[in-house]
Protein backbone atom coordinates (compact mmCIF):
# COMPACT_ATOMS: atom_id res chain seq x y z
CA UNK A 1 0.00 0.00 0.00
CA UNK A 2 1.43 3.42 -1.18
CA UNK A 3 1.44 5.92 1.55
CA UNK A 4 2.70 9.20 2.42
CA UNK A 5 6.04 7.67 4.48
CA UNK A 6 6.41 5.43 1.34
CA UNK A 7 6.04 9.00 -1.13
CA UNK A 8 8.26 10.86 1.42
CA UNK A 9 10.91 8.08 1.01
CA UNK A 10 10.85 7.72 -2.33
CA UNK A 11 11.32 11.67 -3.04
CA UNK A 12 13.92 11.98 -0.62
CA UNK A 13 16.10 9.11 -2.20
CA UNK A 14 15.52 11.30 -5.45
CA UNK A 15 17.01 14.22 -3.94
CA UNK A 16 19.71 12.36 -2.22
CA UNK A 17 20.51 10.58 -6.07
CA UNK A 18 20.20 14.20 -7.77
CA UNK A 19 22.96 15.49 -5.31
CA UNK A 20 24.72 12.32 -5.50
CA UNK A 21 25.16 12.12 -1.42
CA UNK A 22 25.23 9.52 0.71
CA UNK A 23 22.38 9.19 3.30
CA UNK A 24 25.47 10.18 5.70
CA UNK A 25 26.58 13.22 3.89
CA UNK A 26 22.45 14.55 3.95
CA UNK A 27 22.76 13.83 7.87
CA UNK A 28 25.91 16.07 7.78
CA UNK A 29 24.87 18.48 5.77
CA UNK A 30 21.49 19.19 7.91
CA UNK A 31 22.94 19.03 11.04
CA UNK A 32 20.24 15.64 12.29
CA UNK A 33 21.97 12.54 13.39
CA UNK A 34 22.50 9.25 10.40
CA UNK A 35 20.00 7.13 12.31
CA UNK A 36 17.80 9.67 12.10
CA UNK A 37 17.94 10.05 8.20
CA UNK A 38 17.96 6.31 7.83
CA UNK A 39 14.83 5.61 9.84
CA UNK A 40 13.11 7.83 8.14
CA UNK A 41 14.18 6.65 4.78
CA UNK A 42 13.25 3.34 5.85
CA UNK A 43 10.03 4.78 7.09
CA UNK A 44 10.81 3.83 10.35
CA UNK A 45 10.28 7.55 11.68
CA UNK A 46 7.76 9.85 10.85
CA UNK A 47 9.42 13.17 9.61
CA UNK A 48 9.20 15.88 12.11
CA UNK A 49 8.65 19.96 11.34
CA UNK A 50 12.10 20.22 13.13
CA UNK A 51 13.73 17.53 10.51
CA UNK A 52 11.94 18.81 6.91
CA UNK A 53 13.17 22.31 8.00
CA UNK A 54 16.99 20.76 8.17
CA UNK A 55 16.28 18.72 5.06
CA UNK A 56 15.41 21.68 3.33
CA UNK A 57 18.21 24.41 4.37
CA UNK A 58 20.72 21.39 3.77
CA UNK A 59 18.88 20.67 -0.11
CA UNK A 60 18.30 24.79 -0.28
CA UNK A 61 14.71 23.81 -1.04
CA UNK A 62 11.50 25.85 0.51
CA UNK A 63 10.80 24.20 4.33
CA UNK A 64 7.11 24.00 3.00
CA UNK A 65 8.01 22.35 -0.07
CA UNK A 66 9.90 19.35 2.05
CA UNK A 67 6.99 19.46 5.01
CA UNK A 68 4.42 18.87 2.13
CA UNK A 69 6.33 15.60 0.53
CA UNK A 70 6.28 13.86 4.27
CA UNK A 71 2.73 14.61 4.43
CA UNK A 72 2.90 17.72 7.19
CA UNK A 73 0.96 20.43 5.32
CA UNK A 74 -2.29 19.39 3.26
CA UNK A 75 -2.50 19.97 -0.26
CA UNK A 76 -6.57 20.93 -0.67
CA UNK A 77 -8.74 17.77 -1.77
CA UNK A 78 -8.85 18.35 -5.55
CA UNK A 79 -9.98 16.66 -8.26
CA UNK A 80 -8.17 13.61 -9.77
CA UNK A 81 -6.90 14.87 -12.71
CA UNK A 82 -5.33 17.82 -10.67
CA UNK A 83 -3.68 15.45 -8.20
CA UNK A 84 -2.68 13.68 -11.52
CA UNK A 85 -0.86 16.49 -12.65
CA UNK A 86 0.87 17.80 -9.45
CA UNK A 87 2.20 14.74 -9.07
CA UNK A 88 3.59 14.73 -13.00
CA UNK A 89 5.19 18.07 -12.37
CA UNK A 90 6.61 17.29 -9.16
CA UNK A 91 8.59 14.86 -11.53
CA UNK A 92 9.91 17.43 -13.97
CA UNK A 93 13.34 18.82 -13.70
CA UNK A 94 12.81 22.42 -11.96
CA UNK A 95 13.31 24.37 -15.77
CA UNK A 96 10.60 22.05 -17.25
CA UNK A 97 8.28 22.96 -13.87
CA UNK A 98 9.08 27.36 -14.71
CA UNK A 99 8.34 26.32 -18.34
CA UNK A 100 4.79 25.35 -17.52
CA UNK A 101 4.48 27.94 -14.57
CA UNK A 102 5.19 30.54 -17.54
CA UNK A 103 3.20 28.76 -20.04
CA UNK A 104 0.27 28.77 -17.35
CA UNK A 105 0.37 31.87 -16.55
CA UNK A 106 0.27 33.19 -19.91
CA UNK A 107 -2.69 30.91 -20.66
CA UNK A 108 -4.44 32.91 -17.58
CA UNK A 109 -3.25 36.38 -18.58
CA UNK A 110 -4.64 35.68 -22.22
CA UNK A 111 -8.09 34.63 -20.39
CA UNK A 112 -7.91 37.48 -18.31
CA UNK A 113 -8.32 39.52 -21.77
CA UNK A 114 -10.64 38.19 -23.30
CA UNK A 115 -12.89 38.35 -20.32
CA UNK A 116 -12.03 41.93 -20.34
CA UNK A 117 -12.96 42.31 -24.04
CA UNK A 118 -16.17 40.59 -23.79
CA UNK A 119 -15.06 37.11 -24.27
CA UNK A 120 -15.23 37.53 -28.20
CA UNK A 121 -12.41 36.72 -30.58
CA UNK A 122 -12.58 37.07 -33.96
CA UNK A 123 -16.52 37.72 -33.71
CA UNK A 124 -16.51 34.48 -31.99
CA UNK A 125 -16.82 33.13 -28.66
CA UNK A 126 -13.69 32.64 -27.11
CA UNK A 127 -12.28 29.56 -25.94
CA UNK A 128 -9.39 28.24 -23.93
Amino acid sequence: MFSVMNAFSDWLNKQLRENSWSQSELARRAGISSSNVSMVLGEQLDPSFEFCSKIARALTLPPSLVMQKAGLLGIPNRSPTFRELVALIEDLPIEEQQDLLDYALYRRSRRAAREQHGGVRNGEPATS
